[in-house]
């Protein structure tokens, strides 16, 4: 994104030209650097473009399904171990439908392939600074001291891990009907969560593409 872009260059020289970029590159997929809910501030490079610190810059909370079953995914583990399958669209989803309305109109960034990340590629976002290397097993968190968030800030500005996890598109195997979050306060993964969050909205969700 460039900020005042335009103009003629005159007899003096051209120092306010800003240039941002809302994305991230990280193993192989294009990261939306906000929280849903937040927007990108093209003049200071960061996810303030509104609301304030203290409700976490407007990210908003969202819910895997609005029925504690599997209406909103389907059955496929797709590689992922101890998954029983993603969400596809179907059901009422609030958690997939924040990413998938990315997709209208030509794409957000001019990419049309925005999803929830799945669990395994939401573990390759934890770091912790006082160790252990990342990504790490189910119910395992960073060591103490650890700097929260428990992710790489300059890639991912004001992630507002205190107001609870990120959600995944990614189920639990079996029949509980849970899902997997990841906690950025501890950097932790837990699958123990029911799907419809108890008729509430609980979770935070950063989009992921695959490209263009």
């Amino acid at each position: 994104i460039v900020t005042n872009g335009t103009g003629t260059v005159g007899a003096v020289s051209v120092n306010n030209v800003v240039v941002t970029c809302p994305m991230a590159y990280k193993n192989n997929l294009v990261w939306n650097r906000c929280t849903h809910g937040q927007q990108w501030n093209a003049t200071t490079g960061d996810c303030t473009g509104t609301g304030n610190s203290g409700n976490g810059y407007g990210a908003i909370k969202v819910q895997y399904c609005s029925t504690n079953d599997n209406a909103c995914n389907d059955a496929d583990a797709d590689g992922e171990i101890g998954v029983n399958g993603h969400l596809n669209g179907n059901g009422t989803s609030s958690l997939y439908s924040a990413c998938d309305s990315l997709n209208a109109i030509g794409g957000t960034y001019g990419y049309t392939t925005w999803r929830v990340p799945r669990r395994d590629e939401m573990k390759q976002l934890v770091l912790c600074s006082a160790g252990p290397t990342p990504p790490l097993a189910d119910e395992v968190q960073c060591a103490p001291g650890s700097v929260m968030p428990t992710i790489n800030s300059a890639l991912f500005p004001n992630t507002p891990a205190t107001m609870g996890p990120y959600g995944s598109s990614s189920s639990t195997a079996g029949a509980d009907y849970l899902h997997y979050r990841t906690n950025f306060s501890a950097g932790m993964t837990a699958g123990g969560y029911n799907k419809n969050d108890f008729g509430s909205s609980e979770i935070l969700v950063r989009c992921v593409s695959t490209g263009p």
